[in-house]
């Protein structure tokens, strides 16, 4: 029984850190390109 739990939060916290790395890399690019949009006006 306390075996299926960790294994619950260890796969709760690998979702949970591929997104979060996916939305780190999300936001970086949003903020580089609003960069090099307003160079170029």
């Amino acid at each position: 029984m306390a075996l299926e739990i960790v294994d619950n939060e260890m796969r709760f916290y690998e979702v949970y850190r591929s997104t979060y790395e996916r939305l780190s890399l999300w936001a970086w690019d949003v903020n580089r390109s609003q960069k090099e949009g307003k160079c170029e006006e």
